[in-house]
């Protein structure tokens, strides 16, 4: 590719490689591979391999652009969540298909910024996860086992992660911790007595993990209204694998999906809940306890560059978001923003798409980011590092 390609026609082909959670996603990171083969200068590609809780085969990759201090990170993940078809498709100025949002246009929005800028005076790296959608592990992984991760870690270079945000630059969102609980009884015919059901020995910590979701919703102090819904998420399911009702249940599950918002407590939630599980006698799982909450003030150098480099493109709009990216992974370790084109309304539907004008704009963006932080004018970019107090309230981590 030598010259800069149609990013409605890369988004197509890359909607038509399936690579939902469930699968291995290795075609697509080898088409990726190939594509950035092909961009001038000097490349260095680094794959972070790992085989998920299925067996599956999953890949990350880590790409290094260009040389010299400083720089931008772009944030992707590869992965999609399930479709019954991954055709693609252009009609009414919309990419139709699996994964046009979330986030295969996203990528190639990237990669046609990267073809389009001439030169770059600092690194760029690009990092592309897979299994966001089912818990980040592969954020997990790029952090504790990538070299070129490591070297973003070190330099606390900013970052965009491309999920959809109709291109608002979203400086926070909620945190994502999964909590596990079992029991355990004995299955017999109902009409025996002579079973152990696992249902009932659940119900008492049902009632516990209820009062904490009714205190979450209801109290005054839990509540942060620049979010939307304003309260913590924590929504119980539950599962005994589909036990008839003549059977005594010899399982019981039930998760609790948490969603705490920047600045909360956690660890004393997670103690009573801890504390619940011993009494009733449930085997409890906490995961992703690490995933905190991606926030920087809006006022953050960062922030306020991402904003100054894209006002004569589109008006600003900045804001926080109820979902979760793998920002509560990389958030940790250097600031970042969620910037990416699509809206988050389109992911996981059906008929998802992507508009024609959200992807174009969504190049332009992306390419004035690259030249802002890693092109010739780079030098001119603000410190992207809080320089106060002010700057570092509620930064992430500060909710563990």
């Amino acid at each position: 590719m030598s010259h800069v390609p149609d990013v409605i026609q890369l988004t197509q082909e890359l909607i038509r490689i399936p690579s939902p959670s469930v699968q291995s996603n290795r075609e697509l990171v080898e088409t990726l591979e190939r594509w950035l083969a092909s961009v001038p200068g000097a490349v260095e590609l680094e794959r972070v391999e790992y085989t998920d809780a299925r067996g599956v085969e999953k890949i990350c990759l880590v790409a290094r652009i260009g040389r010299g201090e400083g720089g931008l990170v772009f944030y992707s993940h590869t992965d999609t969540v399930p479709a019954a078809s991954y055709d693609a498709a252009v009609d009414g100025g919309r990419v139709w298909g699996r994964g046009a949002c979330d986030m295969k246009g996203p990528i190639a929005c990237v990669f046609c910024a990267l073809l389009g800028v001439a030169h770059l005076c600092r690194s760029l790296y690009w990092v592309l996860t897979a299994d966001e959608e089912v818990g980040f592990t592969g954020a997990e992984h790029v952090v504790e086992r990538s070299a070129l991760y490591r070297e973003v870690r070190s330099k606390r270079l900013p970052g965009v992660i491309t999920e959809p945000t109709e291109l608002a630059i979203v400086h926070g969102h909620k945190g994502c911790i999964v909590l596990r609980g079992v029991t355990l009884g004995e299955a017999a015919h109902s009409s025996t007595g002579r079973g152990r059901n696992a249902n009932l020995a659940m119900i008492p910590f049902l009632y516990e993990l209820k009062r904490i979701h009714d205190e979450l919703v209801s109290s005054e102090s839990w509540r942060d209204e620049r979010f939307d819904p304003p309260v913590p998420g924590w929504n119980i399911v539950m599962s005994d694998g589909g036990t008839p009702p003549n059977v005594t249940a010899p399982y019981s599950e039930v998760q609790v999906s948490w969603r705490p918002m920047p600045g909360q407590p956690i660890q004393p939630v997670l103690d009573r809940v801890r504390a619940a599980a011993n009494r009733c006698g449930v085997e409890l799982e906490v995961r992703g306890l690490n995933h905190s909450p991606l926030f920087l003030a809006p006022d953050h150098p960062f922030v306020q560059a991402v904003v100054a480099a894209v006002r004569d493109l589109l008006e600003p709009k900045l804001g926080v978001v109820s979902y979760g990216t793998d920002g509560v992974v990389f958030g940790k370790y250097a600031p970042a923003v969620v910037l990416g084109p699509g809206s988050i309304e389109q992911a996981h539907r059906r008929d998802e798409w992507i508009s024609v004008e959200q992807l174009q704009l969504g190049v332009r963006v992306y390419r004035r980011l690259i030249e802002q932080f890693c092109g010739p004018d780079a030098e001119q970019t603000a410190s992207t590092e809080p320089t106060g107090p002010k700057a570092r309230t509620e930064a992430p981590g500060e909710a563990e």
